[in-house]
């Protein structure tokens, strides 16, 4: 299982962002995008999960286009943890890690399993809005770890920011347990302390 960019070019109207990218992120590994604020990070990130057209090169989830997946193909190979997880609903804690799997078959185990990973179980019936940034991002993660098939991949975009030095340092334990146990990682930082 990899994530494989060759040549990749993006940018937004007549501004590039960043040019002849190549880079491959491998099953069992955590491989990091690290840089300033504005440095492109992002960007690159919405090519890999095929929400930005590259301008120029290609980006390959195992064997697959990035730009041709769609719907539950998508969903049953990649996760996506943005750097603020928006809901535009008062879904409960449980009801948005469940939306990790709407797209693919239910499976309330992963959803309770997840919660349990980020320790969320305390506050699984309390609105998301109610939530401070960091447990936010924490729900985010979890809905990632819910859809995430084994030996998937999960691309974060600065999925600690918000949180606290005992959450991050957990969340990124958490990481390293979903290394070991075969999936594919892109995680975008800032930060070299974490």
């Amino acid at each position: 299982m990899t994530i494989e960019i060759d040549g990749l070019t993006a940018g937004y109207e007549r501004r590039t962002v960043f040019a002849g990218i190549t880079a491959r992120a491998e099953a069992g590994r955590i491989t990091t995008l690290i840089g300033p604020n504005a440095a492109g990070k992002t960007t690159l990130l919405r090519c890999v999960i095929g929400a930005l057209r590259p301008r120029a090169g290609r980006v390959r989830v195992d064997d697959a286009s990035a730009h041709r997946l769609r719907g539950a193909e998508l969903a049953r190979r990649l996760a996506y943890v943005p750097q603020h997880v928006a809901v535009a609903a008062a879904f409960t804690v449980r009801e948005v890690v469940a939306l990790g799997r709407y797209a693919l078959a239910p499976a309330p185990e992963r959803i309770e399993a997840a919660l349990t990973r980020l320790e969320l179980n305390d506050v699984a019936d309390t609105p998301f809005p109610a939530l401070s940034a960091g447990q936010q991002q924490r729900v985010g993660l979890a809905r990632a770890i819910a859809q995430v098939e084994p030996g998937g991949h999960l691309v974060l975009d600065e999925p600690t920011a918000a949180m606290d030095l005992h959450h991050a340092h957990e969340c990124y334990r958490l990481l390293g347990e979903l290394r070991a146990e075969g999936a594919t990682i892109v995680i975008a930082m800032h930060d070299l302390a974490a």
